[in-house]
Order: structure tokens, then sequence, then C-alpha cells
């Protein structure tokens, strides 16, 4: 890791100790009190941007994040609580979509909302697989349902209930194409990570949250595919044809589309579990 800086426009800094207090790097210099990053952990900084984000006269900019990036926020596009909520709840997993294709400028967008999610350590390494060729889709939900064939005919010894989504899956898939794997969805996406990263499979959950929640903005709609994800990492035909890098050895699966129908009511879920500790 590369030594971090700040530069400290001594104008425009009221020397609050805001940077100070928020960062453990950071501290006030002597005798002038202007905050500097401590010579002794410059190699410690993630370059969260903390120290940027929390100053309120712009008068601090690290060596890894411009200022010129970091607009400030602006309080009338803050949300309120029911606001909040009613998005919150409005999330749906869709799996019939229309016909029409995602541009991949679309795509592209939507990612690059996707990368402000948090990460452990700030690694931000979480890296993104996309498929939204129709053909290639169709030989990559094809591949899985060799793969589920396999499953049911090699490894489940009698064991019919485990299996018996798999069964479902598999069958509506013989007898009239439907897809239960990919949901014919027009695009999807695989974010992965090298096997080296912290907390990887936290990363990539947290990741795609942002990505699922974001996309409802642009009029998409996702579900995240467990079996699909389970045949990348279990049946090599399929993980040759995704082609991940060859070190990224975490990975999840959503697909991705514009809904065919709209949901019109929020849906309740179980009251949460809570054990207080006093």
């Amino acid at each position: 890791m590369s030594s971090k800086t700040i530069t400290v426009d001594k104008d425009k800094c009221n020397r609050d100790d805001l940077c100070v207090n928020i960062c453990p790097i950071i501290l006030k210099e002597k005798p002038d009190g202007y905050p500097a990053v401590k010579s002794t952990e410059a190699d410690s900084c993630m370059s969260c941007g903390q120290c940027v984000a929390i100053c309120p006269t712009g008068a601090l900019e690290h060596s890894d994040i411009s200022l010129s990036d970091c607009p400030p926020i602006e309080k009338k596009l803050i949300i309120n609580k029911e606001q909040a909520i009613q998005f919150l709840r409005s999330r749906r997993s869709i799996r019939t979509f229309k016909s029409k294709p995602v541009a991949q400028r679309v795509i592209q967008k939507l990612i690059e909302i996707a990368r402000y999610a948090p990460s452990g350590g700030n690694e931000q390494n979480v890296e993104w697989t996309v498929f939204n060729d129709k053909s290639k889709l169709e030989k990559l939900t094809a591949l899985s349902m060799d793969w589920l064939r396999y499953e049911i005919t090699e490894n489940a010894r009698g064991d019919v209930a485990s299996y018996a989504p798999h069964h479902d899956i598999l069958n509506d898939w013989d007898s009239d194409s439907r897809d239960g794997i990919l949901w014919n969805a027009p695009a999807v996406i695989i974010a992965s990570t090298p096997a080296d990263t912290h907390s990887a499979m936290v990363n990539i959950a947290i990741t795609l949250s942002y990505l699922d929640l974001s996309a409802p903005v642009l009029g998409l709609g996702t579900c995240w595919v467990g079996s699909f994800t389970d045949a990348i990492n279990k049946w090599e035909p399929l993980k040759e044809e995704i082609n991940l890098p060859r070190n990224h050895t975490y990975n999840y699966a959503v697909v991705l589309g514009y809904p065919k129908y709209k949901f019109l009511r929020l849906i309740e879920r179980k009251e949460p579990v809570i054990r207080w500790q006093t």
C-alpha cells in the first residue's frame, strides 16, 4: 500500500478538528493547528474519503480523492423516513421480463451506481462480468440445465425431497422450455472478487444490493439467481463459458431486465427476532 497524503488549503481551513476527530491517522499539527496525516501511519490510510466528506469548507484534498469528484450533499435530495420505507418495501424479485433488450450503456450506468457500495478495508475490488446477448444467454441456461440433470442423476442418491426444486426446474425446461434458471432475462450480471479478498462474499452481497436497489430508478428489475451461481461454481462447462478471471473464486449472479408487470402493493414480512442484551 502506497503512502497517502492530504493537502490543506489554509485559506479555507477553519481548524475545527472535524477531520481529526473522525480519522485515527490525521492529527493537528503543532504549532499552527492545521490537520496532517501522521507520518508513521500514512501507509495505513484506506482512502475512504471520510476526511474529504466531513470538511465543511472544502479545504481538504486527499492524494487518492479529487475534491472535484466529491460534490456537496444536496439537502433537497435527501429522502424522508416514509419515502425510504416505501422505497425499500417496494423492492421485488423480478422473474417475468419484457423482451426488450437492456442497452450496454444502461447496464454501465447501473454498475457505476453500485460501485459506491462499501467494502471491507475499502478494497473496492468487486468486478463485473455481463452477458446481454440472447443467444449467449440461451447457451448459459442450457449449460445450467445440464448441471441440474447431472446433480439429479449422479448426486441425489434417492434423496428426492431435497432435489425437488431441481426436478421442477428441469421438468419445466424439458416440457415447454420454461427457463427457471435465468428466467429469460435479457441480461445476467456476475459480481466476483479475487480469492484473497477480505470479506469477499460480504463485499459482493453489499455491492449487488446497491445494484439491486438502484435498478428500479432506471426502470429495471432484478432477481438473485442462486441456482445459476451454484452451477457456475460446480459445473466446469459453464465455468469455462462464463470465463471469470482465474483467481476470482468468489462470485454471485443476478438477472436484469425491464419488468413485464407492475406491482401495486407493499408486502408485509415477519416480525424481527431481537435479543436485547442488557
